[in-house]
C-alpha cells in the first residue's frame, strides 16, 4: 500500500523523492531542485541539498523549519515548479514500483505538466535568510590578513576589527578595504603576526558579530617570483618581485634581498636605473633562494595616446588632474586663446615630447604650430590636428560669437534679484542698493563703460544717486564703471506705499531689465518675530555654510509688516537638554545678537545641537526662535595601535605615551596626535595611575606626569578623546606599566686625572653615596644614560650602602693611550636606573712629542711640541744641538714662548757660523717636560732639523 504523501513527514518526503543510489543519469537528471514550503502563508523556497543537509543533522533552524512547514511546490529543473498535490497525484497514480525519480521524469518531460506561472516563483523568497559567516581566514603577508564570507556583509572598519593573539594581545588593524562584492575584506596591519601563533578574529558588521581563527606560520622563503621588465628611460624605477615561503606567504615587504645586475651601479636600494635603450639582467637572492634571471629594459617616455586636450584663456599652468578641472572646447572670436594639449605616455604618466599643431580649418581658426596659440577668424567649427611623436589626433574647436553687452542683471547684497523686492519705511530708513551689471549673451559678467538709463514708474521710491534735479520717471541717465557695474541706491517716499518698477536700459533702448519695489505700509503692533535664525557651521573651513548670524527682533503688525527697526531685548539661551547656557541672558544694545561658532560672536555656539533663544522685551516673552548648529567637517576616526604603553616613575610622561599608542585619520588623512587635548580615563589600579585617588580623571599634558604613582601595572579604559575641541567617542583598552626611574644617590669620588705612570699601579676609590641601596658602580665614556651606556665598565657590582669600591686603573686603562679620554661614573640600581657623578676621571696616557724645531736667531732655537707642556728644566737638560760638521752647541736654558706652552724656547751657543743643518736631539727627563697628566716628554727617534 502507498503512504499519502501529504501527511509525510519530512524525512520520509527526504526517502521518496530521493534518487537511489543506483539512479541512471536520465534519472539523477530529475533529482528535484529545490522544494518550496509554506507557512503562516509566507512560501520560501529550500534548496535541495540544504533540505537534505538539515534532515541529517536532526537540528538547526532550517530542520525546525521544514519540520513545521507544509510542502507547496517541488522544482522538476531549475526554475520550473509543479503543485506539491499534483507530485503526490503523479506519484500515486504511477505503476506500483515506479521510482519517484522517474515521476519526476516524466513530469518534467510531459508538454502537458502545468508547472506553477513564473511570475509566482519569482514572487517566492529564494531560500531562508541564510546565516552570515566567515568562510576563511588567511594571512597573506605577516602584516596583511584576508577574511572571506559566505556572502556579502555590511560595510565595517579598522574599529569594527579585533584580532587576539594566544596571549590575549590584540593586534591593530591599520587599514579595512572591502571587496567590491563585500565577500572578503583585506586587513592590514600595524605590526607584523608572530611566527608559529593563533589568532582569534572578531568582525563588527552591521548587527552580525562574526568570528573565525587562524594559523600564521611564517616558513622559510621557497621562490622569489619575477618577470622581465620594462621602465622609463633615466627614472629611478623600484624593481618588480615577490618572495614566498613554503607556507603560501608573501613575505616580500620583510624580507632582504640582494640584487645582482649585469650594469654596475645601475641598482640603489631596490630601484634601478637605467638610460634609453639600456637593458641589464637582474636575479634576486634572499637566504638560499636565488630568482630566475630576468631582464630590465629602459626606453625613454613616448606618447601613446590623447588623454585630454583643452582651449585656455587664463594662461595659467593647467592642472590636469585638478577635481574641479573642466575641459573647453570653445574659443570666442575676439578671444586671446591657447589649445593646451596632455598626451599620456606608455608608463601611463605625462608624456614628453614637443606638440605641433596644424589648423584643418584655416577659415575659422588659425593655430600656431610650436605653441598652440588660437587666432579665431569667424564662427564655425574647427578641426586641429595636435601631434607628439607618433601620435597624431584631431580634436574639435567651436569658434563662437564674440562676447557682448545683450542683458542686464539685479543683485542685492550679491545675491540675484529672483522678482521683487520690499522696502519698509520703518526699517533702516527705508534704503536699499540693488547693483546692475551688463551682461553677455552666455551669461557672464560683461566688463564695458555703458551710459545706461534708468527709468521710475510709481511714486513710492527714489533711486537717490540720480541727479535729484531729474525726474526719473521720465528716465535719468547713469554710467556704469569700466567694470560694467553700477548701483542703485533706492529709498522709500514719505506718505508714499504700493508697488514701484524700476527699469533699467542702453542708450538707445534695446536692452532693457526692471524689477518691482514693494514699500510696505505697516499698522499698530501686533506681535515680535525673530529674523536671522539660520543653520550655523561649526566648520568654519566650509565656505559653502555660515558660521555667523546676527539675531533680531522686529515688532509686526497683524500683516507681519515690520512697525520699527529691530529693538532690544534681553534673550534667554538653552540647549537642546534644556540647560541654560553659562553666558544666557544676554541684552542686546544695539538692536541685534550676534551669534558664531568661531568665538567672534557675542555668544558663542561650540557645540554641535539645536539652541533655543526666548527674547524678552521689557518683563515681557514676545517670541522664540531655534538654531541648528552643524558640523560638516569629516569626523575624526581613532584607532589604537598598541596594546600597552610604559611610563617611568619619575617624569613619566603618560599623556604622550597614550598618544603614540593612537592613530588618527581624517577623511582618509593622517592627523597628527598632537591634535589631541585630553583622553578621558578610567583606572583599575588607583596605586599606580590616578588622578589624586581617583580612577575617573581626564588626562592631558597638565597632569601627564602627576597622575603616575607606584611601580605596577593598571588597564586604563578610554571612552573619550578630545581632538581639537571635539569630543569623539571611543572604547579602547590598554595596559599601563610604571617602571621604576628612580635613581639612587649618585656615587662621590675625587676629580681624578690619571697619567701614563699611574695606570700600572694607580687606584680610585669611589663610594655608593646612597644610604638605603646596594648599587653597581660603572665607569663609561658616554655622558648621557638615557638611552643605555655605551662601552661601559663596571667597577664592582652591589656595592653596599654608603660604602667605597677601588677602581684599579689597570684593569681599565691602557698606557699606550688607546683609552685616553673622559671617563663618566654612574651608580646603576636593578632598574637600569642612572645617576651620574659630578665628577669624572680624565685619562692622559700619551706621552707628548716633539715636532720640529726652527731657529729665532743665532742663539735661540724654538722647539715644537705635539701638545701643551706643564714644565721644563730652566737648564735645558736633554737637549743636543749640532751642525753638518758634527760640531756641537751647548745648549744654556731652557723655558716655554710666553702664550704657547707648547713650544720650548732653548738659550744655545751662537751657531751663526755653523755648517749646513742644525739638528736638535732630546732624551726624555724624568719628571720634566712633562705634560698636564704628568707624562714626560718622549725622546726624539730622529734629530729635527732646520736651515739656519
Amino acid at each position: 500500500m502507498k503512504t499519502p504523501f501529504k501527511v509525510m513527514t519530512a524525512a520520509a518526503i527526504a526517502g521518496a523523492v530521493a534518487v537511489p543510489a543506483a539512479a541512471t543519469p536520465a534519472a539523477a537528471a530529475a533529482t528535484p531542485d529545490a522544494i518550496a514550503f509554506e507557512m503562516d502563508g509566507e512560501v520560501t523556497v529550500v534548496q535541495w541539498e540544504d533540505y537534505i543537509d538539515a534532515i541529517a543533522d536532526g537540528e538547526g533552524e532550517l530542520y525546525d523549519y521544514v519540520m513545521n512547514a507544509s510542502p507547496h511546490a517541488v522544482s522538476v529543473e531549475e526554475g520550473k515548479f509543479i503543485e506539491w498535490d499534483d507530485l503526490v497525484d503523479a506519484i500515486v497514480d504511477a505503476e506500483e514500483g515506479t521510482e519517484s525519480a522517474d515521476v519526476l521524469e516524466d513530469l518534467a518531460q510531459d508538454e502537458n505538466t502545468e508547472f506553477v506561472p513564473e511570475e509566482t516563483v519569482n514572487a517566492w523568497n529564494d531560500g531562508m535568510d541564510e546565516e552570515v559567516t566567515v568562510e576563511s581566514v588567511s594571512a597573506i603577508t605577516p602584516t596583511t590578513v584576508e577574511v572571506t564570507f559566505n556572502q556579502e556583509v555590511e560595510a565595517f572598519d579598522r574599529n569594527d576589527v579585533t584580532i587576539e593573539g594566544e596571549d590575549g594581545d590584540r593586534v591593530f588593524v591599520s587599514n579595512v578595504e572591502l571587496a567590491e562584492d563585500g565577500q572578503s575584506a583585506t586587513l592590514t596591519l600595524y605590526d607584523e603576526l608572530t611566527d608559529e601563533s593563533s589568532y582569534d578574529v572578531t568582525v563588527e558588521s552591521g548587527e552580525e558579530t562574526l568570528t573565525d581563527s587562524f594559523d600564521f606560520l611564517y616558513g622559510e622563503i621557497a621562490e622569489i617570483q619575477v618577470q622581465n621588465q620594462t621602465i622609463k628611460a633615466d627614472t629611478a624605477t623600484e624593481i618588480e618581485y615577490e618572495v614566498l615561503t613554503d607556507t603560501g606567504l608573501n613575505v616580500t615587504d620583510s624580507t632582504d634581498v640582494t640584487f645582482n645586475s649585469t650594469v654596475p651601479g645601475s641598482i640603489t636600494g631596490d630601484e634601478i636605473t637605467l638610460a634609453d635603450g639600456e637593458s641589464a639582467f637582474v636575479t634576486i637572492s634572499a637566504g638560499d633562494e636565488t630568482s630566475d634571471r630576468f631582464r630590465v629594459t629602459a626606453n625613454a617616455s613616448e606618447a601613446v595616446e590623447l588623454g585630454e586636450y583643452t582651449v585656455d584663456t587664463t594662461g595659467s599652468m593647467i592642472d590636469w588632474d585638478a577635481d574641479d578641472f573642466e575641459a573647453d572646447y570653445d574659443v570666442a572670436v575676439d578671444q586671446d586663446a591657447t589649445l593646451e594639449t596632455y598626451f599620456v605616455d606608455q608608463y601611463g604618466e605625462a608624456a614628453a615630447g614637443d606638440v605641433t599643431f596644424e589648423s584643418l580649418t584655416p577659415s575659422v581658426l588659425i593655430v600656431d604650430e610650436s605653441t598652440g596659440e588660437l587666432t579665431p577668424r569667424t564662427e564655425g567649427t574647427a578641426d586641429v590636428r595636435v601631434t607628439n611623436g607618433s601620435v597624431s589626433e584631431i580634436v574639435t574647436i567651436e569658434v563662437v560669437e564674440a562676447a557682448e553687452f545683450t542683458n542686464l542683471s539685479f543683485s542685492q547684497d550679491g545675491d540675484l534679484l529672483g522678482g521683487d523686492i520690499t522696502l519698509n519705511p520703518n526699517v533702516e530708513n527705508g534704503q536699499e542698493t540693488v547693483a546692475v551689471n551688463l551682461q553677455d549673451q552666455y551669461g557672464d559678467d560683461f566688463a564695458a563703460d555703458e551710459t545706461l538709463t534708468v527709468e521710475v514708474d510709481g511714486d513710492s521710491v527714489d533711486v537717490t544717486n540720480l541727479d535729484n534735479d531729474s525726474d526719473a520717471s521720465n528716465g535719468v541717465q547713469i554710467d556704469t564703471g569700466a567694470d560694467g557695474e553700477v548701483n542703485l541706491d533706492l529709498e522709500t517716499v514719505d506718505g508714499e506705499s504700493g508697488t514701484s518698477t524700476v527699469t533699467v536700459m542702453n542708450s538707445d533702448g534695446t536692452i532693457t531689465g526692471s524689477f518691482d519695489v514693494n514699500v510696505e505700509e505697516a499698522g499698530e503692533i501686533a506681535d515680535y518675530n525673530i529674523e536671522g535664525a539660520q543653520e550655523l557651521d561649526l566648520n568654519t573651513s566650509n565656505t559653502d555654510t555660515a558660521e555667523t548670524t546676527a539675531l533680531k527682533v522686529f515688532p509686526v503688525d497683524e500683516n507681519d509688516v515690520k512697525v520699527s527697526d529691530a529693538v532690544d531685548a534681553t534673550w534667554t539661551i538653552t540647549d537642546e537638554n534644556g540647560d541654560e547656557l553659562s553666558v544666557s541672558p544676554v541684552t542686546t544694545t544695539d538692536g541685534e545678537l550676534n551669534l558664531s561658532t568661531d568665538g567672534s560672536g557675542e555668544v558663542d555656539l561650540d557645540t554641535e545641537g539645536t539652541y533655543t533663544f526666548e527674547a524678552t522685551v521689557g518683563s515681557l516673552e514676545v517670541a522664540t526662535e531655534t538654531v541648528e548648529v552643524v558640523d560638516t567637517e569629516a569626523p575624526y576616526d581613532v584607532t589604537q595601535t598598541d596594546n600597552s604603553v610604559e611610563v617611568g616613575s619619575t617624569g613619566g610622561d603618560l599623556f604622550a605615551a597614550v598618544k603614540g599608542a593612537l592613530e588618527i585619520t581624517q577623511d582618509g588623512s593622517t592627523v597628527d596626535v598632537s591634535n589631541i587635548d585630553s583622553v578621558e580615563v578610567l583606572s583599575d589600579d588607583t596605586s599606580v595611575i590616578s588622578e589624586g585617588g581617583e580612577a575617573t580623571f581626564t588626562l592631558n599634558s597638565t597632569n601627564t606626569t602627576s597622575v603616575i604613582g607606584e611601580t605596577g601595572d593598571a588597564t586604563l579604559f578610554i571612552d573619550s578623546i578630545m581632538i581639537d575641541g571635539k569630543n569623539v567617542p571611543v572604547d579602547f583598552q590598554m595596559e599601563a606599566s610604571v617602571t621604576d626611574t628612580t635613581a639612587g644617590d649618585a656615587p662621590t669620588l675625587a676629580s681624578t686625572t690619571v697619567a701614563s705612570d699611574d695606570i700600572d699601579t694607580g687606584s680610585l676609590e669611589i663610594t655608593n653615596s646612597d644610604a638605603d641601596e646596594a648599587l653597581d658602580i660603572v665607569i663609561s665614556t658616554d655622558n648621557d644614560a638615557s638611552d643605555g651606556l655605551d662601552s661601559s665598565y663596571t667597577v664592582e657590582n652591589d656595592v653596599a650602602a654608603n660604602t667605597a669600591t677601588t677602581l684599579d686603573y689597570s684593569d681599565v686603562f691602557q698606557t699606550d693611550g688607546s683609552t685616553d679620554g673622559e671617563y663618566f661614573v654612574y651608580s646603576v640600581d636593578d632598574s637600569n636606573n642612572y645617576e651620574q657623578a659630578s665628577n669624572t676621571i680624565t685619562v692622559d696616557a700619551s706621552a707628548p712629542m716633539l715636532t720640529s724645531a726652527a731657529g729665532s736667531d743665532a742663539t735661540t732655537i724654538l722647539v715644537s711640541s705635539n701638545e701643551d707642556l706643564a714644565n721644563v728644566n730652566a737648564s735645558g737638560a736633554g737637549f743636543t744641538v749640532t751642525d753638518g760638521d758634527s760640531t756641537d752647541y751647548a745648549v744654556t736654558a731652557a723655558s716655554l714662548q710666553t702664550g704657547d706652552d707648547s713650544v720650548i724656547e732653548l738659550t744655545v751657543a751662537d751657531y751663526s757660523g755653523a755648517t749646513g743643518d742644525i739638528n736638535v736631539s732630546f732624551t726624555t727627563q724624568t719628571d720634566e717636560y712633562e705634560d698636564a697628566a704628568g707624562n714626560d716628554t718622549e725622546s726624539t727617534t730622529s734629530a729635527l732639523t732646520f736651515t739656519p
